[in-house]
């Protein structure tokens, strides 16, 4: 039994579209941006998979699979930024609210 490749682009989509939410309305804190941008490279791996598993070649497997390595070494170099982020600036969010008087 396989999978129609409409379901893919929906289950696709839908996650593009959550990742989008996220890196457009949800900038307060930069580890959210950081997995919404995870999000929307494992929708474009869904797509890629999909699609190779639509015109019954493993070309689309392994574009994936390369673009999977890609964003793990992404998630290493932003997981290192925020950490010098934070280190440097005390707190993660994007936008700081005011200092409370202590």
């Amino acid at each position: 039994m396989t999978i129609d490749f409409a379901y893919y682009l929906i289950l696709s989509s839908l996650l593009l579209f959550i990742g989008i939410f996220g890196m457009a309305f949800r900038r307060s804190n930069l580890i959210r941006v950081l997995l919404s941008l995870q999000i929307i490279i494992l929708a474009i791996i869904l797509c890629f998979a999909g699609l190779g598993g639509f015109m019954e070649d493993r070309m689309g497997e392994a574009y994936g699979l390369i673009t999977l390595l890609l964003a793990i070494g992404e998630a290493f170099l932003f997981l290192g930024i925020s950490y010098a982020y934070f280190r440097k600036s005390g707190h993660i969010e994007l936008e700081p609210k005011e200092n409370p008087k202590v």
